[in-house]
């Protein structure tokens, strides 16, 4: 079986993250904790939260920038999503 070079790629890319899993999980290198959340008194659920609610605001200004550059780009009316 001869393997082209993106397979190549996809196995060594999935060996890697084999490798990355098994050593982490086994504990072989200590990878520390860091809780950033805990830095300012806050639960885990108010975290996670404010986490969520700061990405969706930038999604939302993400979404409307682009839709925005969209229209200015094609224009509004018939015809501006056949082209």
């Amino acid at each position: 079986m001869r393997l082209n070079p993106p397979t190549i790629v996809i196995f060594l890319i999935s060996l890697v993250l084999a490798v990355l899993s098994l050593v982490m999980k086994l504990g072989i290198v200590h990878v520390p904790l860091y809780l950033p959340h805990q830095d300012f008194w806050l639960s885990t659920t108010a975290y996670l939260l404010a986490k969520i609610a700061v990405f969706t605001v930038f999604a939302i200004i993400q979404s409307v920038i682009v839709v925005t550059i969209t229209v200015l780009g094609k224009g509004w009316g018939e015809g501006s999503v056949d082209s």
